[in-house]
């Protein structure tokens, strides 16, 4: 599908630059695990560290040190000395995500912007208020993205995401499938997509309907076209039941 012309930039919304907490907590864990690896006579637990230090510490550091700034605008963003606008940006995706300390200082994996076949930003939560960073990306994605997959669901009657399809009627995944009408809540933690079912007409929900998301292009889309697709089949569903 051909887009628009683009725009300049516009108005610098944010510079996201190096979280010096994510510095502090790395140089930190590198410490304990010093500590852990000089007081410990134990050689499973000096093995352990050995393999932890690079993983956790070194090579999170070493990166960090090489961190882009990433400049939001209202039409799209710079990093890296590359210049992009939104609407250029037709996917974005993440790796396997783990939180491994709930204060958020430790998280692995990363998220990714493609264009078409191209990754034109990568990035993790070594960046400074990562949450807002996300958001601001995810919200300009889905504007630009929307109309696309409208059109797309309007012309072919449904819609993918990898093996997950997504019609006005059901999501179905290999041989799983779900009624729309019947979405109660749509929970998206790390990289498991949860979908719960409404149980009859006193309330209550269980879960129907579960995805893994890594790797999965546009995950976000997907959760935006569900609730609002859910909600069309729920009013149909009641009008044609009353």
């Amino acid at each position: 599908m051909s887009r628009p012309a683009s725009p300049p930039l516009g108005n610098l919304i944010k510079v996201h630059g190096i979280s010096y907490v994510r510095v502090l907590g790395k140089l930190l864990m590198a410490l304990l695990l010093l500590i852990v690896f000089r007081t410990s006579q134990d050689t499973v637990t000096h093995l352990f560290v050995i393999l932890l230090l690079p993983y956790l510490v070194i090579l999170p550091l070493v990166r960090l040190s090489r961190v882009p700034k990433i400049e939001l605008y209202e039409n799209g963003f710079r990093a890296g000395g590359r210049s992009f606008t939104w609407n250029e940006i037709d996917g974005l995706s993440t790796t396997f995500l783990v939180e491994i300390l709930s204060v958020g200082v430790f998280h692995v994996g990363e998220y990714r912007l493609h264009r078409g076949n191209e990754k034109v930003l990568t990035f993790t939560y070594d960046y400074a208020q990562t949450d807002k960073l996300i958001a601001t990306i995810t919200a300009k994605t889905a504007t630009s993205l929307l109309p696309v997959y409208l059109q797309e669901l309007n012309e072919k009657g449904e819609v993918h995401f990898g093996k997950i399809s997504l019609s006005r009627e059901e999501i179905t995944s290999g041989g799983r499938r779900l009624r729309l009408a019947d979405v109660g809540a749509v929970n998206l933690w790390s990289n498991q997509l949860q979908i719960s079912k409404r149980k009859g007409a006193r309330g209550g929900f269980g879960v129907a309907f579960v995805a893994v998301t890594a790797y999965l292009k546009n995950y976000h889309m997907l959760l935006i076209l569900i609730d609002g697709l859910a909600e069309q089949a729920r009013k149909l569903d009641t009008q044609t039941h009353s």
